[in-house]
């Protein structure tokens, strides 16, 4: 059972409990402990953040170089910057398929089928269109 501490009020009187709280000191000292340490690391998450910004905006740089230069040599960049996302998402959408279990494989893999013969699979571009005799 917690000890209550004691308080005066501000007409000097106590609350009528004697006895210190000795856990209240601890709690408030290792709150204060836990909160300096958390401080601490989110200064060093910056410093991190930081370097890493830094370095993400020297490749960024780097990158709109090999634009600019593949620009000047009459190329189409904006179809190159296209070609560059999509085989971003084909590689995280391979990643996402590779991850499942073999029971989710076989769910996605009908799922994918049925949705091939779909209106709006065709409609999205998924599938040519067939004619139908």
């Amino acid at each position: 059972m917690r000890k209550r501490t004691t308080t005066k009020k501000r007409n000097g009187h106590t609350n009528g409990d004697d006895e210190e709280h000795p856990a209240a000191d601890s709690t408030v000292d290792l709150a204060t402990a836990c909160l300096t340490k958390v401080e601490e690391w989110i200064e060093e998450t910056e410093k991190y953040k930081s370097a890493y910004m830094n370095k993400a905006k020297a490749a960024r740089v780097e990158i709109s170089g090999i634009y600019a230069s593949a620009k000047d040599d009459g190329v189409n960049t904006k179809a190159v910057k296209t070609l560059v996302k999509t085989r971003q998402l084909e590689k995280t959408m391979r990643k996402a398929v590779e991850a499942l279990d073999l029971d989710n494989l076989a769910s996605y893999r009908s799922y994918a089928e049925a949705w091939d013969a779909t209106p709006l699979a065709l409609a999205a571009g998924y599938i040519e269109p067939t004619t139908q005799p």
